[in-house]
């Protein structure tokens, strides 16, 4: 690297590196009379060409001298290990925060138990170890999961945000610390999953609880649900009071007659109408009750709760992929090429490994299960464990397979 500001922290010429001379004194002249830095970024042809000279000549007289080149290989790892690993940052980052504490914790009204109480709160928000593949595997920046008419859902840096209403989240909005510094920052509520937020997105006021006048009107559904006709008339009843009935029975203004409840189950969306639960796929589009009960979608599930409409779901999703497009499921990506002849793809949340020769990955295939061999899981590592145990017994795949056993860490760092 460059001898640009920094640069002697992590690598020091010729014991852990090469560093190429230059830039500093170009972009960063001596001031003479003070000991300030002040830069001046341009067009430099001489440097450009002067640091191609020094990084062909070293790099080149690196290679010719292998005890060299491996030297400064070893050195480096183990600088890396012992200055700039996960475990040395989270050790000191906690000790600075702990010893600034203790330095200014007398200035409050915080005791001894506070000292404690404080203690355990950072053991509790480090990220243990099955979390570290939710954090990397998460959109770097907010992606939308959920709108309701209550409020948003994101996916961010491996935690869930919920907010209500549609707020103006700038920039450091997004900080957990935000809430705190920023008075006018909005209110949000982090979680690591969707289920942690409790349906929060589902009702202004939060959480899955439902009124007495809901739970009413469910028991009487279902109590007249064997006498058709009656069943029809209650709904009827129900429906006119609903319009211009008096405080009892009129539906909240914040509660609308149709409300999105689920989103994206297997390419599905949950809707309720009134006390009836529908499901009908993304791409239909709006969903409409009348078209509902006409039969006008090409597949719509029905139910008096989420969980019937769940279970119906589940029991037809074997035919239904067999008749569905693949316009309907996400674009496949190729994560890794070559890992022992096998391309790892990923689509939507699960990973897919097929071998090279079977060439570009049709869904279609997938479903009919003309691979194989194939492994599939719902993380890159799982998939590249699958391969690996594979690997071992040699009876039934030595044919396959040309290449030796090599680590998941090698793959990680692009090692061929």
């Amino acid at each position: 690297m460059s001898d640009t500001v920094g640069t002697s922290v992590y690598v020091t010429d010729k014991e852990n590196g090469i560093v190429l001379y230059g830039v500093r004194k170009e972009v960063w002249p001596d001031d003479g009379g003070t000991d300030l830095s002040l830069d001046r970024y341009g067009r430099w042809p001489q440097l450009d060409d002067l640091l191609v000279e020094q990084m062909t000549s070293r790099v080149c007289a690196s290679l010719d001298e292998p005890g060299v080149y491996w030297g400064m290989h070893s050195r480096i790892r183990s600088h890396v290990t012992e200055r700039f690993s996960g475990q040395s940052f989270a050790q000191d980052f906690w000790n600075s925060v702990l010893d600034r504490y203790m330095k200014f914790g007398s200035a409050s009204a915080v005791g001894e138990a506070g000292s404690k109480s404080m203690g355990c709160s950072l053991s509790e928000c480090t990220i243990q170890n099955d979390g570290w593949a939710r954090v990397f595997e998460s959109p770097p920046q907010p992606m939308l999961r959920i709108r309701t008419e209550f409020g948003r859902v994101w996916e961010l840096g491996g935690a869930i945000i919920q907010a209500y209403g549609n707020p103006l989240i700038d920039l450091n909005d997004w900080s957990t610390l935000a809430q705190y510094y920023k008075p006018d920052a909005p209110s949000v509520t982090y979680a690591n999953t969707l289920e942690e937020l409790e349906g929060r997105y589902l009702h202004p006021l939060g959480g899955r609880r439902e009124g007495m006048r809901r739970k009413l009107v469910r028991w009487i559904s279902n109590t007249l649900k064997p006498f058709p006709t009656l069943y029809q008339y209650a709904a009827q009843v129900l429906t006119v009071y609903r319009r211009h009935g008096g405080p009892v029975f009129a539906r909240p203004q914040a509660e609308p007659e149709v409300e999105l409840v689920r989103q994206g189950i297997t390419g599905y969306n949950i809707i309720r109408h009134r006390d009836r639960y529908y499901a009908i796929l993304q791409r239909e589009g709006e969903f409409s009750p009348e078209k509902a009960e006409a039969g006008g979608y090409s597949f719509c599930h029905r139910g008096n709760s989420v969980d019937e409409v769940l279970y119906s779901i589940a029991v037809s999703v074997p035919a239904a992929r067999s008749l569905t497009s693949e316009e309907d499921a996400e674009p496949a990506q190729v994560v890794i090429e070559g890992f022992h002849n096998f391309n790892i793809i990923r689509q939507g949340k699960e990973f897919y490994a097929i071998l090279q020769r079977e060439g570009e990955f049709v869904r279609a295939k997938l479903l009919s299960k003309q691979y194989a061999p194939l492994f599939s899981g719902l993380s890159l590592e799982e998939v590249q464990r699958k391969i690996l145990i594979a690997l071992i017994d040699e009876s039934a795949w030595g044919q396959v397979w040309e290449n030796p056993v090599d680590s998941i860490e090698a793959s990680r760092r692009g090692i061929p």
